[in-house]
């Protein structure tokens, strides 16, 4: 890549390299709405895409699709699907989420429809684009401002093929345009991949917790199964099962210390170079984002949140994560989980163990913002080993653990390169060397 001089002409959406194009969207492909059905239509048929398959990512997902009716879709095969069609939201209950888009990489099968909500670009035959580069266009932060900026002025939140097909597109010659989607394309599967490593690493964790601590057969004296192998047990009346008699049984705020946050609106910041993110509800879903609250960074020590902190949402949308967004401040309705006695490992699965029965608490409260209490974390109970056989097995899972944290470090990372170049890449601000034909 390089910062090299580039003539720049002026355009409606900025500065842009003389050379560079600017067309309409319908000059290189055709919009088509989708398919419109009713409750009815739903059964055994055609697997359909809808809007909530346009927000997960830069692909269209196709995990758990609804199915329609063949015999229901009059003339269904004009909104078949095809690898590298564009689909776009018509319309959203905020004017931002309008004009979303998500590239189509795969499909689960030959025949897939896609919603009369959503609206179809697939490029002509002899149109000069890569989609995968069109896909980041649109998705760009230039163009997720663009749209909204055209809807302004109005009370529609929807968007219509005629919008679409008079989108200003910017278009670098057909090398430039692949070589800028295959940077971007790589860090992106590399995020990818890291999140599968991390599901797999996970899974793993979890399995080996519950064959330790929830079937009990974590190493004896021998090394060998405990329960199996005829372990000693003594039934728990509260547990009403048999544990291992060499084994505590405790509260689970016994285990960790359950620090809630803080109202953060108390602490302002007074600029931005000495604020902090404020890590409420909606960031431990989507990280820290340009719209994401900001607080003083002189806060108590302890209400500072880094990397590989558990975060447990206790109100709302009651989770647990292994925070690794950076730092931040942490607000109310959030408990910080930690110990000086416990591996992290540890208190992070017990919590997980125990997360549906607090989600079910939380859904049988009156209030529209479910929660529980801290006598819940006292009533929920855990199983403690002797100090020797947690110790063997930290030396498996602590690697494992530091392990998950840094692969999402590793990948935040990555995000915020790929969210730094990607303007300017599109921009042209930033220009990657391509072959130039003889």
């Amino acid at each position: 890549m390089d910062k090299q001089q580039t003539k720049l002409q002026q355009t409606e959406i900025g500065e842009i390299p003389e050379e560079w194009e600017i067309i309409k969207l319908m000059e290189i492909g055709d919009l088509k709405n989708g398919v419109n059905f009713s409750r009815n239509d739903f059964g055994n048929g055609l697997p359909i895409i809808n809007v909530k398959n346009l927000f997960r990512g830069r692909f269209a997902t196709i995990n758990d699709l609804d199915q329609i009716k063949k015999e229901s879709i009059k003339n269904y095969d004009k909104y078949l699907l095809r690898k590298d069609d564009l689909l776009f939201t018509r319309s959203s209950l905020k004017q931002s989420g309008a004009g979303q888009a998500a590239l189509v990489n795969n499909l689960p099968a030959k025949e897939t429809l896609y919603s009369g909500f959503i609206i179809r670009f697939r490029k002509k035959y002899n149109s000069h684009v890569n989609m995968q580069f069109l896909n980041y266009l649109v998705r760009s932060k230039i163009y997720r401002e663009l749209i909204p900026r055209i809807l302004s002025g109005t009370t529609i939140t929807n968007i219509n093929q005629q919008i679409l097909s008079e989108l200003p597109i910017i278009l670098p010659s057909l090398k430039e345009q692949s070589a800028i989607a295959k940077i971007l394309s790589d860090l992106d599967s590399k995020i990818e991949l890291n999140q599968q490593i991390n599901k797999n690493l996970e899974t793993i964790g979890q399995s080996i917790f519950n064959h330790w601590l929830i079937d009990f057969e974590f190493p004896n004296e021998k090394g060998k199964p405990y329960k199996s192998n005829v372990g000693e047990m003594v039934y728990n009346k509260e547990l009403e099962k048999d544990v291992p008699t060499n084994c505590e049984i405790k509260p689970l705020d016994k285990i960790a210390d359950f620090l809630n946050g803080l109202p953060l609106q108390k602490y302002p910041a007074e600029t931005e170079e000495n604020s902090l993110p404020v890590i409420k509800i909606r960031e431990l879903r989507q990280g820290i984002t340009n719209s994401s609250d900001r607080c003083s960074n002189i806060l108590p020590e302890e209400y500072i949140i880094n990397d590989g902190d558990i975060i447990f949402s206790w109100s709302g949308s009651l989770d647990i994560v292994i925070w690794c967004n950076g730092k931040g401040g942490l607000n109310q309705h959030l408990f910080k989980v930690s110990s000086e006695k416990y591996p992290k490992w540890f208190y992070y699965f017990w919590v997980k163990n125990h997360l549906p029965n607090f989600q079910h608490i939380a859904e049988g409260k009156a209030t529209t913002m479910g929660h529980i209490q801290r006598h819940h974390l006292t009533e929920s109970l855990v199983i403690s080993p002797p100090k020797e056989i947690l110790g063997q097995m930290n030396k498996i899972m602590a690697p494992l653990f530091e392990r998950i944290i840094n692969v999402r470090v590793e990948s935040k990372i990555l995000a915020q390169i790929r969210d730094l170049l990607l303007p300017k890449l599109m921009s042209g601000k930033i220009r990657v060397p391509v072959e130039v034909e003889a």
